[in-house]
């Protein structure tokens, strides 16, 4: 069930059987010249949405616009939103559903960037608000699982990423595009910025995305969504 597509009767009606709503965040970037710059949207959207048929909870409309690197702004189309922007969304998004009734929030965030981000202000919302908040990566949730199949190092643009579009959206993947590229220093243990020239890549790959399958696509989406599933119950009763 989403939100967007529910007249507010329905919405009234869900909350007296359940006060628990996903909200799923990602983000308008770059991902190589093979996949579309909405590839998080798209793969927040699925997780949350395969999620919430599983349980039958409601589905909240996409934070689509994150906070993204600014490095990457001199890949056209990517959409860098300030940070304080960013968590303020984020927070109204909460508040605004909890004054109505919603206490329990799952988010489903597919930008590594804003984990942290979405901790801090998860942890003010929750104190402030009296709710519960329950966060994750489908990459760090899967992280034991993906050393059975995923066989290269997981930064952006890549094996993850372009096999989930190719189960779901395949049409979007431009597999004649696809391009294997590493960054020369792709972990840094100190701050530099602007970011060394070796950290970035001329394709905006980090990544061997050539090893992407639809097959890995759905082992993936099923995964996440199982282990969620069995998450959420844990946490939320639900």
């Amino acid at each position: 069930m989403k939100l967007l597509e529910s007249t507010w009767e329905e919405v009234d009606a869900y909350l007296k059987k359940s006060d628990i709503l996903i909200i799923p965040v990602g983000a308008i970037e770059q991902h190589g010249p093979m996949a579309p710059i909405g590839t998080d949207v798209i793969a927040a959207e699925e997780v949350a949405e395969r999620i919430g048929k599983k349980l039958s909870i409601l589905v909240a409309p996409t934070i689509t616009t994150g906070y993204v690197d600014p490095d990457f702004l001199r890949f056209k189309g990517t959409l860098c939103i300030r940070l304080e922007t960013f968590c303020n969304l984020l927070e109204d998004f909460l508040v605004s559903y909890s004054k109505q009734g919603f206490k329990k929030f799952v988010i489903v965030n597919t930008h590594e960037t804003q984990r942290d981000p979405i901790k801090r202000i998860s942890e003010r919302v929750c104190i402030n608000n009296g709710v519960k908040i329950l966060a994750f990566e489908y990459w760090n949730l899967l992280k034991e699982e993906f050393k059975s199949f995923i066989k290269s190092e997981l930064i952006h643009a890549c094996e993850d990423e372009i096999s989930i579009l190719l189960e779901t959206r395949p049409e979007l993947v431009k597999k004649d595009r696809i391009v294997d590229e590493m960054p020369l220093e792709a972990k840094l243990d100190y701050f530099i910025y602007p970011l060394p020239e070796g950290y970035a890549t001329k394709s905006g790959v980090m990544g061997i995305p050539s090893l992407a399958t639809r097959e890995k696509g759905k082992m993936i989406l099923d995964l996440v969504m199982e282990k969620a599933a069995v998450l959420i119950k844990k946490e939320f009763d639900a």
